[in-house]
């Protein structure tokens, strides 16, 4: 069921879609309540799935894991580089 028919509507509905799941997931963590960003990450997806079809659908999958991987994922181990003094 593809609603919009113009391609930048479709995929700005994407990145739409991904980046409001994003900032409504983030609000709840200044409460530190973890747990609510993948649900919107995963309804993004859905609705972007369901109203601008498979391609965009794509894009939106691999916005959502680099946005829930760089903003909610902890940090475990990291690789500092500094100068000598």
């Amino acid at each position: 069921m593809q609603i919009a028919h113009s391609p930048v509507l479709r995929y700005g509905l994407a990145v739409l879609s991904v980046a409001t799941a994003l900032g409504a997931g983030l609000l709840p963590e200044c409460y530190h309540f973890r747990e609510a960003a993948f649900p919107l990450f995963l309804l993004a997806n859905a609705i972007t799935c369901w109203y601008a079809g498979v391609r965009p659908a794509i894009l939106a999958v691999v916005f959502s894991g680099l946005a829930f991987d760089y903003f909610v994922t902890e940090v475990l181990y990291s690789f500092y580089v500094t100068g000598k003094r």
